[in-house]
């Protein structure tokens, strides 16, 4: 019991923590927690961005996709560069999911690879999402 309040408190410093630091777009996700869609709006017009968790062959281990929504094939593009002027707000936006994430499912494993050379793969569980969210903190992503 005191475990699951720990990671709700844990999920509520997280997540105010990155309202604060970064602005973000709100999301709409489903009642799984599992699917996460917001609207990227810049100069390019107005984009929809979703973030998808899908379980891997491990137990209990998940691996989200990150990208544009193509609205034609209902897949995610996650090499899709938009150039829309708000990668941080993105960015922030789609970190913010994890929070909520973890919070339906606390005992989860997040398994993360990039798209791009620099993100490597890494294993995020809450108990050590603090490490990880202060490691991207300190990237320099450019709008």
């Amino acid at each position: 019991m005191n475990e699951g309040r720990n990671n709700l408190i844990r999920y509520w410093y997280f997540h105010q923590k990155i309202k604060v630091t970064y602005s973000r777009y709100e999301y709409q996700a489903e009642d799984f927690m599992l699917f996460y869609e917001f609207i990227s709006i810049g100069p390019k017009g107005s984009i929809k961005k979703v973030v998808e968790y899908t379980a891997t062959s491990v137990e209990n281990v998940f691996n989200p996709a990150f990208g544009d929504y193509d609205e034609i094939t209902g897949l995610i593009n996650d090499k899709s560069i938009t150039n829309n002027g708000d990668s941080q707000k993105v960015l922030a936006t789609a970190a913010s999911t994890v929070y909520a994430f973890s919070a339906k499912y606390p005992n989860a494993w997040i398994y993360i690879t990039g798209s791009t050379k620099d993100l490597g793969a890494k294993f995020c569980s809450p108990k050590n999402l603090q490490k990880q969210i202060k490691f991207y903190q300190k990237r320099d992503f450019p709008n």
